[in-house]
């Protein structure tokens, strides 16, 4: 099991994630760009954010949210074979809070 709490102060996170069945991510609270890419892989996310299969492998995923115009604040997620959860919420406000059978 691996949980991240991601300061509001970070500039540039890149997390990679391999063959890991129980991953916590709670993104920083203030705005910034977010690009995931995941292959094999399952994403909890939340409703504001909207994941879409490539075209050309059904097996990868990918989610981007942009709302900065540059890449002041930037969060790079890349998953294989995994299973993770993203939030930006509270922990005790999460409606999943157990991966098992995902």
């Amino acid at each position: 099991m691996l949980g991240v709490d991601l300061s509001s102060t970070i500039t540039f996170a890149n997390i990679d994630i391999e063959d890991s069945k129980k991953v916590w991510l709670k993104l920083p609270n203030n705005i910034y760009n977010l690009s995931y890419e995941g292959i094999n892989s399952k994403l909890i996310h939340p409703e504001k954010f909207s994941l879409k299969t490539a075209k050309n492998n059904s097996e990868k995923q990918l989610l981007e949210n942009l709302p900065l115009k540059n890449n002041a604040r930037f969060v790079k997620i890349k998953a294989l074979a995994s299973v993770l959860q993203i939030y930006d919420i509270s922990w005790d406000d999460l409606e999943i809070k157990s991966l098992e059978g995902l």
